[in-house]
């Protein structure tokens, strides 16, 4: 397919990302780092720093004060959380997108980028440091690949097919292989890739369209399919795909208290009608 290679050709075109990400990385793996040390990169950039308060400061996460400083946001989110904050305000302003394939605006991904950040740093707040550092940045991230295929998409004559297939979709990612050859959350994987990314966060990533996985690996992909069960930028928290995330987490033997997950899933479809 075509367009496959041209999403390819695309993401081996990114160049690296500004040293601001590499020197967020060595701080998050650094495990004698601070919160401090992490403040002090971010702030060097001022767009960067506006961003990340920007997406705080969304009414997704439910603070009741509004986050006025990089310090006071590290502090909430983690150092994991934010160094998804970063990477993904500094790719969105290394080139140009076009949503219009999906019909939606840039506050709209990036809704349901914090949606699904919300939602995992919520309901699997109980995993592991090890674990929580991994999914919490790429619940946020994991939707990257939809900018790059909305792109690709924008250039060819199937944009008013595709679009009118993503707005009745119940599963877009059905969608993005129709028309591209590749989902969304492939596509990230494949850009962190390039961009030699931890190996965790790109197999987190690379794994949720894939069934027949280790485990271990499950631990890392598991919660990120659950909330793409839940969320994906048409629909969030519907009683159809309440219904199929409990079926999964119990085919999928994913332990969480299920009361504490109906009353979050009331909690932000209020939040979510409101935003």
């Amino acid at each position: 397919m075509k367009i496959t290679s041209n999403i390819i050709q695309s993401i081996n075109s990114f160049p690296a990302l500004s040293s601001i990400v590499g020197e967020v990385f060595k701080v998050c793996q650094d495990p004698d780092s601070s919160i401090s040390d992490l403040v002090k990169i971010i702030e060097k950039d001022q767009g960067i720093t506006i961003d990340i308060l920007r997406i705080a400061n969304s009414p997704i996460y439910g603070f009741t004060r509004e986050i006025l400083s990089i310090q006071q946001a590290v502090s909430l989110f983690g150092m994991g959380t934010i160094k998804g904050f970063v990477i993904s305000s500094i790719f969105r302003k290394s080139t140009k997108f076009d949503l219009s394939p999906y019909a939606i605006s840039i506050n709209s991904y990036l809704d349901t980028c914090r949606e699904c950040n919300k939602f995992v740093m919520e309901i699997f707040k109980n995993e592991s440091e090890h674990i929580k550092n991994i999914i919490y940045p790429a619940s946020f991230l994991m939707n990257v690949g939809t900018l790059i295929i909305s792109n690709e998409i924008s250039k060819t004559e199937n944009i008013k097919n595709f679009t009118n297939a993503i707005h009745v979709a119940e599963n877009i990612t059905e969608v993005e292989i129709e028309f591209t050859g590749m989902g969304a959350t492939d596509v990230t994987a494949m850009l962190f890739e390039h961009w030699n990314f931890d190996i965790d966060l790109i197999d987190s990533i690379k794994n949720i369209s894939k069934d027949n996985i280790s485990n271990n690996k499950k631990e890392l992909s598991n919660p990120l399919k659950t909330a793409l069960k839940c969320i994906n930028l048409n629909h969030k928290y519907t009683p159809k795909q309440i219904e199929n995330t409990k079926r999964f987490m119990k085919e999928n033997l994913i332990n969480i208290d299920i009361n504490h997950f109906d009353a979050f899933i009331e909690k932000q479809s209020a939040i979510t009608a409101e935003v």
